[in-house]
């Protein structure tokens, strides 16, 4: 589903998502998440997205070829999730630590049970944005 309908409605998400069904305690060693890749911008990039567990291994890792304006939800990580790193297009990739802020304290990464902390990544140079990490809480199904 790579529509605008679906990025806007996306971007429209990132607001509230840090707040939904985050109340009860769960560990933030879950170790399944989805990763979402937003394309805001106003031209096509290659996003290449890695994710790393606390030993450095790679526990995920994708190649997003996005249109302007277009996304691609709900791909599964497998594991706990330390540090991440995306590349956007031939350019460095920019790292950042896996630091969840959902839950109804600051720096808190407790999501309700039954769901997990799953992070959405959006891109929009246009904006100044760069590259906007965000962190929620979801129910990770297959």
């Amino acid at each position: 589903m790579n529509t605008r309908r679906l990025l806007l409605a996306s971007i429209g998400a990132l607001g509230s998502a840090p707040l939904g069904g985050c109340s009860l305690r769960t560990s933030k060693d879950t170790n399944r998440h989805y990763v979402d890749m937003l394309n805001g911008s106003d031209k096509s990039h290659t996003f290449i997205v890695t994710v790393s567990n606390e030993s450095g291994e790679e526990i995920f890792g994708e190649v997003y070829d996005l249109e302007p304006l277009t996304g691609d939800e709900n791909q599964i990580i497998e594991g706990t999730p330390a540090e991440f790193s995306v590349a956007i297009d031939d350019n460095k990739p920019e790292v950042f630590h896996w630091d969840p802020q959902v839950g109804t304290d600051p720096h808190s990464d407790e999501c309700s049970e039954g769901t997990s902390t799953s992070l959405t990544i959006y891109y929009n140079m246009q904006e100044g944005e760069g590259l906007k990490p965000s962190y929620g809480c979801e129910t990770v199904t297959d």
